[in-house]
């Protein structure tokens, strides 16, 4: 609080010589003019200083006491319209300070109902088992079973050699009994939801496709683009 106070008070005589028109000089230069005057009047300039001194004293006092006064009563009088100067400048701040408040406070409602009406349209995350990326899931299990087989795969020899040709068919074969056993199911699924949603699946779903051979890549590339038709609940997506 006392600090408070003593801000308030340094301000006001701060901004006591802005009540004249004037600056600092404004303090001193009544002073001044004062003490001049007396001395002036008061005193011989010819007279020793002893004896100018003593008729400041004894001669002037009268007159001296009342310019200091009057001097006293002007400064007070600046000071006090400082004052309230200084006071009416803070309430101007403060009035201003409230309103910026309450406009911050009225435009942070705003923005709440704002951000309330606007979470309706948020999207919400996709489930997991959303046709879409069970589509997706499946193209990418068929591809990673392919490339695991691969890199198991017999080495390629001359075209004329039984044995190379018997393994290599053998292999072959195996890879496309064990993937039909492990996708066959998902992939028969997952056409018919495709095609019953409106997509055109072409040649998946023939009778020498899905149920009887592995898919190759570029059948698993065609599954991935027809997800691509679908949104986050399986509903087709028109461009």
């Amino acid at each position: 609080m006392s600090k408070m106070l003593w801000d308030l008070l340094w301000r006001t005589i701060q901004g006591a010589p802005a009540v004249t028109s004037s600056n600092w000089f404004a303090y001193f230069l009544s002073g001044f003019i004062f003490i001049l005057n007396s001395a002036w009047h008061l005193t011989d300039i010819s007279a020793p200083w002893r004896d100018r001194w003593r008729q400041v004293k004894e001669s002037k006092r009268t007159d001296f006491i009342r310019g200091a006064v009057l001097l006293s009563i002007f400064w007070a009088v600046l000071f006090i319209v400082s004052f309230i100067n200084v006071l009416n400048q803070d309430r101007t701040s403060l009035d201003g300070a409230k309103r910026e408040i309450a406009d911050l406070t009225s435009k942070n409602k705003d923005l709440k109902r704002d951000n309330d009406n606007l979470k309706q349209y948020e999207p919400k995350p996709e489930p997991e088992d959303s046709l879409r990326k069970k589509a997706i899931h499946l193209a990418d299990d068929i591809d990673d079973f392919i490339i695991k087989r691969e890199a198991k795969h017999p080495p390629y020899g001359p075209t004329d050699d039984p044995a190379t040709v018997r393994n290599i068919q053998q292999f072959d074969k195996e890879t496309n009994n064990l993937c039909v056993l492990k996708f066959k199911d998902r992939t028969v699924g997952i056409v018919q939801r495709l095609r019953s949603n409106g997509l055109d699946t072409e040649y998946l779903d023939a009778p020498a496709a899905a149920p009887e051979r592995c898919l190759n890549k570029l059948e698993t590339r065609l599954i991935r683009h027809l997800a691509h038709y679908l949104d986050a609940n399986g509903n087709l997506v028109k461009f």
